[in-house]
């Protein structure tokens, strides 16, 4: 794969971190980035809709990295969290959709996506605190965004060791679930 987009994209390079002005991905733990000056419009988003696991900070890689077993200690502490599917049906911003999320639940959230369509979301939580209410949102996101959204969301665990497990879990059973309920509305 990284060849034939080499030969399309010939500016593609391999990446220490990600940086704003690349549409980033990895590919066997590699990471590889194209200028989002070199696309056209239609090029990016054929390739943010195709391309696997895109990066958009160290933090996210850090979490990438402990989720999938090539590092055996988390990159921050959680002394309680809950995981967060969430699928948007068509290709959109997604640090527009980060933010927003962020600021209407008053909350930081560290997103990991697997695709332009799935981010997955850890929600660090205090061991007294009481999880966000996402469900109460996604309905005004979707209309205010004019995209729609859907959600799947983990009871709050403790078990940090078990994360990397629910996590591979929620990606298995979310996506499916939530295409489904997206393409039935």
């Amino acid at each position: 794969m990284i060849e034939q987009l080499k030969t399309l994209y010939p500016s593609m390079t391999q990446l220490d971190q990600p940086t704003d002005n690349y549409i980033t991905f990895i590919v066997d733990d590699s990471l590889y980035g194209i200028p989002k000056d070199d696309l056209s419009e239609e090029s990016l988003t054929l390739l943010q809709t195709l391309l696997p696991n895109q990066v958009t900070s160290e933090k996210e890689q850090g979490w990438i990295h402990f989720l999938t077993g090539q590092t055996s200690e988390p990159p921050g502490r959680l002394e309680a969290f809950r995981v967060v599917a969430l699928y948007v049906q068509s290709t959109f911003e997604q640090s527009l959709l980060e933010n927003t999320l962020e600021d209407v639940l008053g909350k930081k959230l560290i997103f990991i996506w697997q695709n332009y369509n799935l981010a997955i979301v850890l929600e660090p939580l205090e061991l007294d605190e009481a999880p966000l209410q996402f469900h109460e949102v996604i309905d005004i996101l979707s209309n205010d965004l004019e995209v729609k959204l859907s959600i799947f969301q983990t009871e709050t665990d403790q078990a940090i060791e078990l994360l990397p497990k629910l996590y591979n879990w929620t990606i298995h059973v979310a996506e499916k679930l939530l295409k489904s309920i997206i393409s039935a509305c």
